[in-house]
């Protein structure tokens, strides 16, 4: 018998070779005093409060992703601590962490 531990981000890894889609795992800071979830959902514009609420409310979640390409566009909009991408001009003070896992449960990029 053993076990088998993964920490929040590597859950994305299991889930996407299971399926067989590439992810990617998110998680920000709520915490600070120039936090708002205006700037978080400029951060990262495909988040709303409306569907991704509790993502929201814990500071992590999951992107699963029809394909590769959409995995890599939906990346490319996600502002880190790199700061604004060629997709995204946003240049506030949320930062979004982003940890892309390939279709293989691999990880490949991270914006760091």
């Amino acid at each position: 018998m053993s076990i088998t531990i993964y920490d929040q981000a590597h859950v994305l890894g299991a889930l996407t070779k299971a399926i067989g889609k590439p992810g990617i795992f998110i998680s920000f800071v709520r915490d600070s005093e120039s936090f708002t979830y205006t700037d978080l959902m400029l951060a990262a514009p495909f988040l709303n409060i409306e569907e991704h609420g509790q993502i929201m409310l814990d500071g992590c979640g999951y992107i699963v992703c029809d394909d590769y390409a959409e995995m890599l566009a939906t990346y490319a909009q996600i502002v880190g601590d790199d700061g604004p991408t060629p997709m995204n001009p946003y240049d506030g003070p949320v930062r979004v962490y982003a940890l892309t896992f390939n279709a293989d449960g691999e990880t490949e990029n991270e914006n760091t």
